[in-house]
């Protein structure tokens, strides 16, 4: 067990084998609870309770991938386009899934699982296990940074620094998306249609992506988010009845008291707040609005489709 100061007979459990009684850490492990890894590209992995070293090496594994998925994709629209038969099976699939709506199904799944993972971390709602265990094959629906990565939030260095990857890596995605589809228009749209229908295309192709994109790391970027002011109380002294208050995600920050590093992790948790957790469901809002008349009379439009 621990506890933050000897003037104190509150003890916590420990969930760390560094932790050795009392305000004592072993080698290697300090802070809250003994959590807080003094190594270099160290983070404290909590169901082992050890201090591993960050997987960055995974970058390498995880860029094969993509590289092999883009290629992939590539070889597949060629050989559609020269094969008749391969084009119009893959036609058949695609009608297909719309006649079932396909889509709209899957966007209801994901909205289940993102009302489902936002309660407790947002709304402090937990539910029991033997509950949400029916749920985790949902987790493939989980479009955080640190869970497609597998590199752990704590890997990137300072809370100003996790925030500002978490928050900017969806637009820095949506660029790189950009990017292809750019690619695509210029090599292959421009060959078999006019320039104004290829921009129009291209237009079309790249606020579909955009709103996907959006609407599926919303709930994960104002998870990692509202991490910023998510903080636990421990007792320091029992004379005076006093605690500290660390947060959950970073034990180095101070939440009470006069900590410079933790003021900027508020200000920039305002501004993060108002970008994501607050505009993107207001312009969802709008975009909605904006497109009512035309669902309402069944007149599909690019944006409408989008």
């Amino acid at each position: 067990f621990w506890r933050l100061s000897n003037s104190t007979a509150k003890f916590y459990e420990c969930r760390s084998n560094g932790c050795q009684g009392g305000t004592t850490c072993a080698k290697g492990y300090a802070g809250v609870r003994c959590e807080i890894c003094t190594g270099d590209s160290k983070y404290f992995k909590q169901s082992d309770g050890e201090c591993a070293s960050c997987p960055f090496s995974r970058f390498g594994s995880i860029t094969g991938i993509l590289a092999s998925c883009i290629l992939c994709m590539l070889i597949g629209k060629l050989v559609s386009n020269r094969l008749p038969k391969i084009k119009f099976l893959l036609h058949c699939i695609s009608t297909y899934l719309t006649s079932v709506s396909f889509q709209a199904k899957i966007k209801i799944i994901i909205s289940f699982f993102q009302v489902i993972t936002t309660l407790e971390p947002i709304y402090g709602v937990r539910m029991h296990s033997a509950f949400t265990s029916w749920f985790d094959f949902l987790q493939i629906f989980n479009f955080g940074l640190a869970e497609a990565l597998g590199i752990p939030n704590s890997c990137y260095g300072s809370m100003t620094r996790r925030l500002s990857i978490n928050a900017g890596w969806p637009y820095a995605l949506v660029l790189l998306l950009f990017g292809g589809i750019f690619l695509h228009a210029i090599i292959i749209d421009m060959r078999k249609i006019g320039r104004k229908d290829a921009l129009a295309k291209f237009l079309s192709r790249s606020l579909y992506v955009t709103i996907i994109v959006f609407y599926l790391v919303l709930p994960s970027v104002s998870r990692s988010i509202f991490d910023a002011i998510t903080c636990q109380s421990f007792a320091s002294s029992d004379a005076d009845n006093e605690s500290q208050s660390y947060l959950r995600s970073d034990w180095n920050l101070q939440c009470d008291g006069n900590d410079p590093s933790y003021d900027r992790v508020k200000t920039l948790f305002w501004v993060l707040f108002t970008a994501w957790p607050v505009s993107v469901p207001l312009v969802f809002l709008g975009l909605l609005l904006f497109i009512r008349p035309s669902v309402r009379i069944n007149r599909i439009t690019p944006l409408a489709e989008a």
